[in-house]
C-alpha cells in the first residue's frame, strides 16, 4: 500500500506571544503543495522501517514515520509490516516534510489495518477544524490492547475505521502541524500552530519555485530573535487581497532576524524576485524560500546549467505536471542548493 506525503508552504507568519509554558503563539495559513516523499507499507515477519532518497540528519528510530506507528499501534492491533520511506521533500527546510509523512502515515495505516479505536477513546481538541478558539487538551492512553479486542460491557468494540477528528488528536501527539495533514487543505492555524480555522484559498495559475540553501535553522534560534508582537491587519484578510498586493503586507516574522544570521536565504529570496516572482518569502523558520510565479511569464527567467553546481529538482509519480528541467540559473545561487518548481 503507497501513498505520497505533500510538503506544505507557511503564507504569512506572525509570532504574536510568548507564553508561560515557554511556548508561543503564532498565526500562520499552512498551504499544501505537491512536493512529495513516497511511503509504502507492506506485510512482513517483522516490524521493519527504512528510508533513501534525501538524507536525513536523524536515526531511523527517531523518523517521526516510526513515532506514528508506534503510537497507532498503543491502540490499534497492526500486523507485522515493513515501512518504506523515499525522501523528496529536504530536511530542516520549514515545508513540514516530517510531519506529513507521520500524519500520511496515520492515514495509511487506518487503511491497511480494519481496527480502530472506539470513539469515546478521545475527546476532541482544537488541534481540528473550529471557528472558534475554544481548545481543550487530548491525550491518548497508554492501553496496549487492540481495539477489536477490548471489551466494554461484555461487547465487543466495533471494528469502524478511525474518523479524520480521531486521527488528528492522534497526531497532535507528534507535532503541532501534524494534523494540518490529515485534511491536507489550506488552513490558518493559530495558537502553538494547533487551532485551525478553515479559509478559502486558491493558488491556482501560479507556479512556484523553492530554493533551499545548504544551511540549517534551529526553530528554538529563529523563536529567539523575533520579539513578538500583536499583528496589525488580521491574516485571513491580507489573504484575501490579490496576490500582487502581497509583498509588502505578508510577512514571516522570522525572516528579519533570520536573514541577518543567514544572509544567504536573503539572497535566495531577493533572487525569486529578480527572476519575476509576484512573492516570495521564508517557509515557517526555513531555511527554504519560495516564490509564485505567473504561469505565462516564469518561462522567462534564465535557464543556464553549468554541471559544477548540484541540483536536486525532485519529480515524482504524483506530479506529472512538473516541468523536468528548472529554470532557475543555479550560477547565481550558492552551492549545493535544492531547487524544485511546480504548477499549482
Amino acid at each position: 500500500m503507497l501513498c505520497f506525503p505533500n510538503a506544505k508552504i507557511n503564507l504569512g507568519l506572525h509570532v504574536v506571544t510568548k507564553r508561560t509554558d515557554g511556548y508561543h503563539d503564532i498565526e500562520t495559513c499552512f498551504y499544501p503543495i505537491p512536493l512529495h516523499d513516497a511511503l509504502e507499507i507492506v506485510p512482513s515477519a517483522d516490524f521493519s522501517f527504512s528510508q533513501t532518497g534525501l538524507p536525513l540528519d536523524t536515526e531511523p528510530s527517531n523518523n517521526l514515520v516510526v513515532k506514528a506507528m508506534n503510537l497507532f499501534r498503543r491502540s490499534c492491533e497492526v500486523p507485522p509490516s515493513a515501512v518504506y520511506l523515499k525522501k523528496a521533500i529536504p530536511f530542516g527546510a520549514g515545508l513540514g516534510g516530517g510531519s506529513a509523512d507521520a500524519a500520511f502515515m496515520l492515514k495509511l495505516l487506518r487503511e491497511y489495518t480494519s481496527y480502530s479505536v472506539h470513539a469515546d477513546k478521545y475527546t476532541m481538541s482544537a488541534t481540528h477544524l473550529t471557528d472558534n478558539n475554544k481548545t481543550s487538551e487530548t491525550h491518548l492512553t497508554n492501553n496496549n490492547a487492540t481495539s477489536a479486542t477490548r471489551l466494554t460491557d461484555n461487547t465487543a468494540i466495533s471494528a469502524t475505521p478511525l474518523t479524520d477528528n480521531e486521527l488528528e488528536a492522534m497526531a497532535a501527539e507528534i507535532g503541532a502541524d501534524c494534523p494540518f495533514f490529515i485534511r491536507n487543505t489550506p488552513l490558518i492555524a493559530s495558537g502553538i500552530g494547533n487551532i485551525f480555522h478553515p479559509i478559502t484559498l486558491s493558488l491556482q495559475g501560479y507556479t512556484i519555485y523553492i530554493i533551499k540553501p545548504n544551511v540549517y535553522v534551529s526553530t528554538r534560534d529563529a523563536y529567539a530573535m523575533v520579539n513578538p508582537s500583536k499583528p496589525s491587519a488580521s491574516l485571513h484578510d491580507i489573504l484575501q487581497r490579490p496576490v500582487h498586493e502581497w509583498k509588502d503586507i505578508l510577512i514571516n516574522d522570522f525572516e528579519s532576524g533570520i536573514f541577518r544570521q543567514y544572509p544567504i536565504i536573503a539572497q535566495c529570496k531577493q533572487y525569486l524576485y529578480d527572476c519575476g516572482a509576484i512573492y516570495a518569502a521564508m517557509s515557517g523558520s526555513g531555511s527554504s524560500v519560495f516564490g509564485l510565479f505567473k504561469n505565462a511569464n516564469h518561462h522567462s527567467m534564465p535557464n543556464p546549467q553549468p554541471p559544477s553546481v548540484n541540483r536536486h529538482c525532485v519529480p515524482n509519480e504524483q506530479s506529472p505536471s512538473v516541468d523536468r528541467h528548472c529554470e532557475l540559473d543555479p550560477q547565481s545561487l550558492p552551492p549545493n542548493c535544492f531547487i524544485w518548481q511546480c504548477p499549482l
